[in-house]
């Protein structure tokens, strides 16, 4: 499973066929048949609860072996001289989703994708019926000039004259090319769909203490954001320049527009055990259509490359896990000048810690490098958290820090926690007990105590 690129495609339909059980489409005899399901909601088919209760149960269920793998991570942290490797991480074994919903989509496929993702979908409000509402965007509308030839109907008019439904997207997650790497100078994103929010910081206070730990164990980001300019249509879905000819309300700025800097187009979720999933909010967005569009020739200069391919499959990968996935081996901690753990350690020993990452690329491993990778020394709270000092060069996967233990004894363990945006989360720990100083181990003779040991003198002489 670990080495594996390759999927094995399996079909289903949904609303499901009498006689198929949703509970067993996804696992039997508590076993799971798949490993990663590709949700496509692009019409008005409805979701049933089963099936929606299956899904939510196929991403969010903690897996047996996930379990053991926790046992096994105590067992290894109760060995001062563990050295293991995690050959296999749990991300590669985690259960994903990828989610490409419509706005056309049934009510109970977004009231899924809302409960799942924990985001709120963007709608109109004259006539939305529940359902979400098309972004638009007249500064950043699609035209023939920019890219493609000209689509004209059978009156002679441009198909895209004035339609501000199909707009040019550029906010892609910036600075974490582990999950999608940044567009380049010529190329450009293309979007005709919904949107949706991600939870405001400010409204997590007000939630129960038992849910926002939830969400703190979860990384929720925005995958591509819509332009600044960008706001939601009323679900009738007009999208001609005929809205700002004559149609707005007088007196005033309609309030049911919803404005772009607050719209996210696709989000990604991921969990602390390593699933993934990633929504959509368009069912054209990694359609045919725009591939096709990607690909026609144009003989003018100055045209932008259609890059919601390229995306769309690195999104793809992510989600699945074949990016962004990291591993630790080789974990160590011993005295300097020396290379086995010893079974303890005393106060104001100098340690020596070190341990090798790996990042899952292109399905092979490849040394990991990052500037911000911590380690705690911990006895019931941390005493110690230092940054790790990264490899000397890029083809070593080896990060080390040498420190002094504390002036406490008791025991102790490394804790080395790595949650980083689109990473799978690291978490490992290792037993490391301080014992105080022996009788033995103090100088013979202390300058503090030259008073006592001045008064013993006189005593024997006196």
């Amino acid at each position: 499973m670990c080495g594996n690129q390759n999927f094995d495609i399996s079909t289903v339909s949904f609303p499901l066929s009498s006689g198929r059980k949703a509970s067993l489409l996804f696992s039997h005899h508590g076993e799971h048949l798949f490993t990663h399901v590709l949700l496509l909601a692009t019409n008005h088919r409805s979701l049933s609860r089963e099936l929606a209760a299956a899904l939510t149960t196929f991403f969010t269920a903690v897996d047996p072996d996930f379990e053991e793998a926790q046992a096994a991570r105590a067992y290894a942290a109760a060995s001062a001289s563990s050295a293991g490797a995690d050959a296999c991480p749990q991300a590669l074994k985690a259960r994903n989703l990828f989610l490409v919903v419509s706005p056309t989509a049934h009510t109970t496929v977004h009231a899924f994708v809302e409960t799942l993702m924990g985001v709120r979908e963007a709608r109109g409000t004259e006539g939305s019926n529940g359902r979400p509402g098309l972004v638009a965007d007249f500064f950043n509308a699609y035209s023939p000039l920019q890219g493609t030839l000209e689509k004209k109907d059978a009156a002679g008019e441009s198909e895209e004259n004035g339609d501000a439904s199909l707009f040019v997207a550029m906010n892609l997650l910036a600075d974490q090319p582990h999950v999608v790497e940044p567009l380049e100078a010529d190329e450009i994103l293309l979007f005709r769909g919904g949107a949706h929010y991600l939870p405001a910081p400010s409204g997590r206070s007000r939630k129960k203490s038992s849910e926002r730990e939830s969400h703190e164990l979860e990384q929720r980001f925005s995958v591509l954001r819509a332009p600044e300019t960008a706001f939601v249509l009323p679900a009738s879905g007009e999208t001609s320049a005929s809205l700002g000819k004559g149609d707005r309300k007088s007196g005033g700025e309609d309030e049911s527009l919803l404005l772009g800097a607050e719209l996210s187009l696709g989000s990604a979720l991921q969990t602390q055990s390593g699933g993934r999933a990633t929504l959509l909010s368009s069912g054209e967005f990694c359609s045919d259509k725009f591939s096709r569009l990607a690909s026609e020739k144009n003989i003018e200069t100055g045209k932008k490359k259609i890059a919601n391919l390229r995306v769309c499959e690195e999104l793809l990968l992510w989600t699945f896990n074949r990016r962004g996935v990291l591993r630790w081996s080789n974990l160590k901690h011993f005295k300097p000048g020396e290379t086995v753990s010893p079974h303890m350690y005393r106060m104001k020993d100098d340690i020596v810690f070190s341990v090798d990452l790996h990042q899952l690329e292109n399905g092979l491993w490849h040394p990991f490098y990052a500037t911000d990778v911590q380690v705690e020394f911990v006895m019931l709270e941390p005493f110690l958290r230092f940054f790790l000092e990264p490899p000397a060069s890029r083809q070593s996967p080896t990060f080390s820090r040498v420190f002094q233990a504390p002036d406490r004894y008791g025991v102790f363990k490394f804790v080395l926690h790595y949650n980083r945006i689109g990473f799978s989360p690291l978490h490992v720990e290792s037993l490391a007990p301080v014992r105080n100083f022996k009788h033995n181990d103090f100088p013979r003779f202390l300058p503090c105590a030259l008073p006592y040991y001045g008064c013993s003198l006189l005593t024997l002489i006196g």
